[in-house]
This record gives C-alpha cells, sequence and structure tokens, in this order.
C-alpha cells in the first residue's frame, strides 16, 4: 500500500517507480494536476485512490485506466473537476475502464464534468455512485443499460435522471 501526501503544482512531474507488486494505490491528497497516465504495469492493483470526496479537488484533465490494472477491483475518482487553473483546460469527461474486468466499485462522486463511463461487457461491477449531474445534469439511463452486469447490488442514482430505460 502506498499513500502520496505530498502536494505537487503545476508542471511537477510525478514518477511511481518499484511499485509492481502494490495492492492499494492511495493518491487522494496529492492535488494532482493535468494529466495522469500510469504507463508500467501495476498486475496485482486492487484498490486505486485518486482523489476522493473528502479530500480538496484534484485538476486532472487526462486519466488513463488501462490494461496496466487488470485486477482493478475498486476505483475512486470523486472531486477531479478538470481543466487548468484558468478553468478553460481540457476537462474530466470521460472514464474509460473497459480493460478493467475485476472492477466491483467505482465511485464518481463530485465530478461535474463527467459525461461518460465506459466499462468492460461483463465486467464484474457491484457498486457504482455517479455524480449528482452526470452528463450535464438531466439525463437517462438506456434501455438494457446493465444488462450484462448481474453482480450489481448498489447503484447510487442522483436526482438528476429523468429517464430509466426498459430493463435497465
Amino acid at each position: 500500500t502506498y499513500t502520496h501526501d505530498k502536494t505537487l503544482g503545476v508542471g511537477d512531474i510525478f514518477h511511481l517507480n518499484g511499485i509492481k507488486w502494490m495492492k492499494e494505490l492511495d493518491l487522494s491528497n496529492w492535488g494532482g494536476y493535468n494529466s495522469f497516465n500510469i504507463v508500467k504495469p501495476l498486475p496485482v492493483l486492487e484498490k486505486f485512490i485518486v482523489c476522493s470526496k473528502n479530500t480538496a479537488s484534484a485538476t486532472i484533465s487526462d486519466l488513463k485506466i488501462s490494461s496496466n490494472m487488470p485486477l482493478l477491483k475498486y476505483l475512486d475518482v470523486s472531486n477531479i473537476v478538470g481543466g487548468g487553473e484558468d478553468g478553460k483546460g481540457k476537462l474530466f469527461s470521460e472514464l474509460d475502464v473497459t480493460e478493467c474486468l475485476y472492477l466491483e466499485t467505482v465511485i464518481a462522486e463530485a465530478c461535474p464534468n463527467l459525461t461518460t463511463i465506459n466499462f468492460a461487457e461483463g465486467c464484474a461491477i457491484k457498486e457504482m455512485i455517479l455524480p449528482e449531474n452526470y452528463q450535464g445534469g438531466n439525463y437517462a439511463i438506456g434501455k438494457r443499460a446493465f444488462y450484462k452486469y448481474s453482480d450489481i447490488t448498489s447503484i447510487t442514482i442522483p436526482n438528476s435522471v429523468t429517464t430509466i430505460g426498459e430493463e435497465a
């Protein structure tokens, strides 16, 4: 387990080395900025906390969760606001976890610009917390949206949901 408790500033570079066999990575206090991409494989990482609802927001515009985390089960991206210091940068609008077949929990509270989350078909998702204004604050859950996700036990759906499709 590794918890990073130092604040990074604009232009700082953050490298994680020697963490190949880490099972938990908590960066919720790092104060991250801009792009975040783990390029080295983390083959046994199960819990990844990028930011959380209990910490200050992070301005990350590009977050790559890829096949480098094949056993990931828990992901918390809460409180990522995206954009640059002036608010004119790229927004954190999409989360792609299509390579995470064992993903059970995704927490994305307080992500004001998040509009899309892509899961692996048939992944092990059990719990999902969507931001209050997901997809602009007025959205629908499509027909059969969770059809192949038979293990789901909890989805926190915000008040901004206006429609839930058939067999969702």
